[in-house]
């Protein structure tokens, strides 16, 4: 039987909750951490231990056909097929980029990325106040897509254009404009890296890119022609979303918390932890989901093959299991947080490390650049209407204080 106690799931999607997220999590840890969802037919998970089980369990929980996948419009959910794959065919997909996205590998592009932020950085010389997420943290990763995938650079308009529809492609309501616009979105980039592709076969470039390591890929038949272009639209989709918000989301968590800030720029060698901490107290991975596959009980509770449940990483990366005091933001913590900020298991984020560089690069030109920022108002600062991918709608500063 399903049951609730005093915790109210619906402020999971009330607009007044996206204010301030984290208070109902702790609520659902404390009063109901395995907690039903009727509007949605999921189980809500979380506990730290909880989460981390599920994540690390393949044999019982599956990533294929959840609630998020059957919700996409089915243009989107085609082009975003690899995402949702369990093992084999998850590894074999995955395996072709994972060389790729190593750290030895991503440092061959710090210099171009260090010239990317330093101009965005210069953009904003003679400004006062801003919106940081508009006019700083939107573009960077968009112009670093050529340069990762092997796009050419003069094609950098159309990311623009393109990336407020394959935000909209995250919208379950087939009754909406962003259900339409996202599909329309997706079937653009997907066209548009299939022909791209096509070039690259003709001519190869000198250094591997991601789509030249897919059409390798694909002509030895490790992927599927589909599998290729549809892992190459989940990179392009992907980079730009997660790094975007992380990057809003770090200068946030900093003016918000000035003694931390004060000690990033005594130390800038703390940038990494600071980043790390960011991605535990406010990143954006803030849920995933899965389907039961095979029957198991959890907390007392017997879950059914086909039960849904939806995996609150951010509630787990406030539980007092992920870190001591986990509710500070603290960036000099004696021992690193175990954090779910990119999942765990099998399905940790491949493009995690690329994300972490471009925001240490953003976090350190930033705040180097503008030592007197502040907050432009007291807030309340809206974060997105999305339960999984977190992020700020707008960041108003004022670079000279």
């Amino acid at each position: 039987m399903h049951t609730t106690t005093g915790a109210d799931p619906a402020r999971l999607i009330n607009a007044q909750t996206f204010l301030d997220p984290y208070a109902n999590f702790r609520r659902l840890r404390e009063e109901d951490p395995m907690h039903w969802i009727p509007e949605f037919g999921v189980w809500f998970l979380s506990r730290y231990e909880d989460i981390v089980a599920v994540l690390k369990d393949d044999v019982h929980f599956s990533k294929e056909r959840t609630r998020v996948e059957q919700g996409l419009h089915p243009t989107v959910r085609k082009w975003l097929g690899p995402l949702f794959k369990d093992d084999p065919d998850h590894r074999r997909v995955r395996s072709v980029l994972e060389r790729f996205f190593a750290v030895p590998n991503l440092q061959r592009f710090e210099h171009q990325l260090q010239g990317i932020i330093g101009d965005a950085v210069r953009r904003l010389q003679g400004s006062n106040e801003v919106d940081l997420i508009r006019d700083f943290a939107y573009d960077i990763p968009l112009v670093l897509m050529p340069l990762t995938l092997g796009l050419p650079q003069e094609d950098y308009p159309l990311f623009g254009a393109w990336a407020p529809g394959v935000a909209d492609g995250f919208n379950p309501d087939p009754e909406s404009k962003a259900w339409k616009n996202g599909a329309e979105a997706y079937e653009a980039v997907a066209d548009y890296l299939r022909q791209r592709m096509g070039e690259i076969r003709r001519n190869p470039p000198s250094e591997p890119t991601i789509l030249s390591l897919l059409i390798k890929a694909s002509d030895a038949g490790t992927l599927s022609e589909e599998e290729a272009v549809g892992q190459a639209v989940l990179i392009f989709v992907g980079s730009h979303e997660t790094t975007l918000n992380l990057i809003g989301l770090s200068a946030f968590s900093f003016l918000r918390h000035p003694h931390e800030l004060e000690k990033l720029r005594r130390d800038p060698a703390m940038i990494p932890a600071g980043i790390e901490e960011v991605l535990r107290f406010d990143g954006p991975g803030h849920m995933c989901d899965r389907r039961v596959r095979k029957d198991i009980q959890l907390r007392g509770t017997q879950l059914q093959e086909n039960d849904h449940v939806w995996l609150g990483l951010a509630s787990a990366n406030r539980d007092p299991l992920c870190c001591d005091r986990p509710e500070e933001f603290i960036i000099d913590r004696e021992s690193a947080p175990r954090h779910l900020g990119f999942s765990q298991g099998i399905h940790l984020c491949l493009g995690r490390h690329l994300a972490r560089l471009e925001a240490r690069i953003a976090i350190a030109h930033l705040f180097e650049a503008f030592p007197r920022m502040t907050l432009a108002d007291s807030g309340p600062h809206p974060y997105n209407e999305n339960l999984f991918v977190h992020g700020l709608r707008k960041l108003p500063v004022r670079l000279n204080g």
